[in-house]
Protein backbone atom coordinates (compact mmCIF):
# COMPACT_ATOMS: atom_id res chain seq x y z
CA UNK A 1 0.00 0.00 0.00
CA UNK A 2 1.40 3.58 -1.25
CA UNK A 3 0.60 5.79 1.97
CA UNK A 4 2.99 8.36 2.56
CA UNK A 5 1.82 9.99 6.14
CA UNK A 6 3.53 12.18 8.52
CA UNK A 7 1.69 11.04 12.16
CA UNK A 8 1.59 13.46 15.24
CA UNK A 9 0.25 12.58 18.41
CA UNK A 10 0.20 15.53 20.63
CA UNK A 11 0.78 13.83 24.28
CA UNK A 12 0.79 15.16 28.11
CA UNK A 13 4.49 16.25 27.88
CA UNK A 14 5.73 15.46 24.55
CA UNK A 15 4.84 15.97 20.75
CA UNK A 16 5.69 12.51 18.51
CA UNK A 17 6.40 12.54 15.02
CA UNK A 18 6.58 9.45 12.56
CA UNK A 19 6.88 9.59 9.11
CA UNK A 20 5.66 6.56 7.03
CA UNK A 21 6.89 6.44 3.34
CA UNK A 22 4.97 3.85 1.17
CA UNK A 23 3.61 2.71 3.99
CA UNK A 24 6.59 1.71 6.06
CA UNK A 25 7.67 3.53 9.20
CA UNK A 26 10.74 5.23 8.08
CA UNK A 27 11.38 7.98 10.98
CA UNK A 28 9.82 8.96 14.71
CA UNK A 29 10.84 12.06 16.51
CA UNK A 30 9.68 13.21 19.76
CA UNK A 31 9.90 16.87 21.37
CA UNK A 32 9.08 18.00 24.13
CA UNK A 33 6.79 21.05 24.51
CA UNK A 34 9.29 22.68 26.54
CA UNK A 35 10.67 22.83 22.62
CA UNK A 36 7.25 24.33 20.89
CA UNK A 37 9.75 26.41 18.94
CA UNK A 38 11.45 23.98 17.07
CA UNK A 39 7.97 22.57 15.99
CA UNK A 40 8.03 24.42 12.60
CA UNK A 41 12.07 22.80 11.65
CA UNK A 42 11.18 19.28 12.67
CA UNK A 43 7.76 19.20 11.21
CA UNK A 44 9.55 20.07 7.85
CA UNK A 45 12.33 17.80 8.62
CA UNK A 46 9.47 14.94 8.83
CA UNK A 47 7.40 16.24 5.71
CA UNK A 48 10.47 16.51 3.43
CA UNK A 49 10.37 12.46 2.07
CA UNK A 50 6.65 12.92 1.32
CA UNK A 51 6.20 15.70 0.71
CA UNK A 52 6.55 16.02 -3.01
CA UNK A 53 4.59 12.07 -3.27
CA UNK A 54 0.77 11.47 -4.22
CA UNK A 55 -1.69 11.47 -1.35
CA UNK A 56 0.17 12.57 1.34
CA UNK A 57 -0.95 13.88 4.19
CA UNK A 58 -1.31 14.75 7.55
CA UNK A 59 -2.90 13.13 10.32
CA UNK A 60 -2.90 13.95 13.79
CA UNK A 61 -4.49 12.77 17.37
CA UNK A 62 -4.25 14.90 20.68
CA UNK A 63 -4.45 14.47 24.37
CA UNK A 64 -3.28 17.59 25.19
CA UNK A 65 -6.60 20.53 23.33
CA UNK A 66 -4.69 23.73 24.45
CA UNK A 67 -1.52 22.21 21.78
CA UNK A 68 -3.67 21.70 19.26
CA UNK A 69 -4.28 24.95 17.80
CA UNK A 70 -0.41 25.54 18.03
CA UNK A 71 -0.03 22.34 16.51
CA UNK A 72 -1.70 23.50 13.77
CA UNK A 73 -0.01 26.67 13.09
CA UNK A 74 3.05 25.00 12.90
CA UNK A 75 2.79 22.60 10.27
CA UNK A 76 0.91 25.00 8.27
CA UNK A 77 3.74 26.80 8.10
CA UNK A 78 5.87 23.99 7.82
CA UNK A 79 4.29 22.12 5.04
CA UNK A 80 1.20 24.27 3.67
CA UNK A 81 -0.91 21.50 4.51
CA UNK A 82 -3.65 21.26 6.89
CA UNK A 83 -3.83 18.70 9.74
CA UNK A 84 -6.74 15.94 9.87
CA UNK A 85 -7.44 15.10 13.02
CA UNK A 86 -8.76 11.42 14.54
CA UNK A 87 -11.82 11.19 15.95
CA UNK A 88 -12.70 14.50 14.10
CA UNK A 89 -12.45 14.37 10.33
CA UNK A 90 -11.12 10.43 10.66
CA UNK A 91 -13.37 8.57 12.44
CA UNK A 92 -11.70 6.25 15.15
CA UNK A 93 -10.38 2.82 13.87
CA UNK A 94 -11.89 0.58 16.80
CA UNK A 95 -15.34 -0.10 18.78
CA UNK A 96 -15.61 1.70 21.99
CA UNK A 97 -17.22 -0.40 25.17
CA UNK A 98 -16.97 2.44 27.68
CA UNK A 99 -19.53 4.22 29.45
CA UNK A 100 -17.92 7.54 28.25
CA UNK A 101 -16.44 6.80 25.12
CA UNK A 102 -15.90 10.79 24.58
CA UNK A 103 -13.66 11.22 27.64
CA UNK A 104 -11.44 7.93 26.88
CA UNK A 105 -7.58 9.52 25.42
CA UNK A 106 -7.72 9.09 21.73
CA UNK A 107 -4.06 7.89 22.75
CA UNK A 108 -5.44 4.83 24.42
CA UNK A 109 -7.92 4.15 21.72
CA UNK A 110 -4.99 3.93 19.18
CA UNK A 111 -2.59 2.20 20.95
CA UNK A 112 -5.26 -0.55 21.57
CA UNK A 113 -6.50 -0.09 17.58
CA UNK A 114 -3.00 -0.80 17.02
CA UNK A 115 -2.24 -3.62 19.33
CA UNK A 116 -5.34 -5.40 17.77
CA UNK A 117 -4.53 -4.87 14.29
CA UNK A 118 -1.06 -6.71 15.46
CA UNK A 119 -2.62 -9.46 17.38
CA UNK A 120 -5.76 -10.31 16.12
CA UNK A 121 -7.15 -11.10 19.15
CA UNK A 122 -8.00 -9.78 22.73
CA UNK A 123 -5.39 -7.99 24.33
CA UNK A 124 -3.74 -5.89 26.73
CA UNK A 125 -1.74 -2.59 26.25
CA UNK A 126 0.60 -0.90 28.66
CA UNK A 127 2.09 2.52 27.76
CA UNK A 128 4.57 4.12 30.49
CA UNK A 129 4.25 7.87 29.93
CA UNK A 130 3.45 11.29 31.77
CA UNK A 131 0.60 8.15 32.84
CA UNK A 132 0.76 4.71 32.58
CA UNK A 133 -1.88 3.30 30.85
CA UNK A 134 -3.80 -0.20 30.54
CA UNK A 135 -5.87 -0.95 28.39
CA UNK A 136 -7.78 -4.17 26.90
CA UNK A 137 -9.99 -4.72 23.81
CA UNK A 138 -11.83 -8.07 23.06
CA UNK A 139 -11.47 -10.75 20.66
CA UNK A 140 -13.87 -8.37 18.33
CA UNK A 141 -11.46 -5.65 18.80
CA UNK A 142 -13.45 -3.69 21.08
CA UNK A 143 -12.05 -1.37 23.31
CA UNK A 144 -13.41 -2.57 26.83
CA UNK A 145 -11.58 0.47 28.95
CA UNK A 146 -8.47 -0.46 31.52
CA UNK A 147 -6.36 1.99 34.29
CA UNK A 148 -5.06 5.32 34.36
CA UNK A 149 -2.11 5.93 36.95
CA UNK A 150 0.73 8.28 37.66
CA UNK A 151 3.78 8.05 35.28
CA UNK A 152 7.16 7.39 37.16
CA UNK A 153 8.61 10.83 36.81
CA UNK A 154 4.85 11.93 38.49
CA UNK A 155 5.56 9.27 41.14
CA UNK A 156 8.82 10.69 41.84
CA UNK A 157 7.96 14.43 41.85
CA UNK A 158 5.00 13.02 44.50
CA UNK A 159 7.48 11.61 46.76
CA UNK A 160 9.44 14.54 46.73
CA UNK A 161 6.38 16.67 46.62
CA UNK A 162 4.55 14.90 49.29
CA UNK A 163 6.90 14.48 52.06
CA UNK A 164 9.19 16.33 54.25
CA UNK A 165 12.33 14.23 53.81
CA UNK A 166 12.20 11.87 50.60
CA UNK A 167 15.07 13.77 47.94
CA UNK A 168 14.02 14.58 44.43
CA UNK A 169 15.71 12.09 42.51
CA UNK A 170 16.04 11.00 38.68
CA UNK A 171 14.50 7.64 37.30
CA UNK A 172 17.34 4.75 36.56
CA UNK A 173 17.06 1.09 36.54
CA UNK A 174 17.01 -0.34 40.13
CA UNK A 175 20.11 -2.09 41.49
CA UNK A 176 19.03 -5.80 43.13
CA UNK A 177 15.95 -6.76 44.40
CA UNK A 178 15.45 -4.52 47.33
CA UNK A 179 16.88 -1.23 47.87
CA UNK A 180 19.44 -0.30 50.34
CA UNK A 181 19.81 3.51 50.16
CA UNK A 182 16.72 5.49 50.41
CA UNK A 183 16.98 6.58 46.79
CA UNK A 184 17.66 2.47 45.76
CA UNK A 185 14.38 1.91 47.71
CA UNK A 186 12.26 4.49 45.70
CA UNK A 187 13.27 3.58 42.33
CA UNK A 188 12.67 0.33 43.64
CA UNK A 189 9.02 1.47 44.02
CA UNK A 190 8.05 3.19 41.68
Amino acid sequence: MDINLLALSVGNSRLAIGTFVSGELQHVTRVPHTQRADWPAIITQAWMPIAKRDSAAIVAASVNPPLEAPLEQAVKAATAHDVEWIGREIDLPIKTRVKSPRETGIDRILNMAAAFEQMGKGCVVVDAGTAITIDCCNDAGEFLGGSISPGVAMQLDALHDKTAKLPRIAFARPVGTFGDTTEQAILQGV
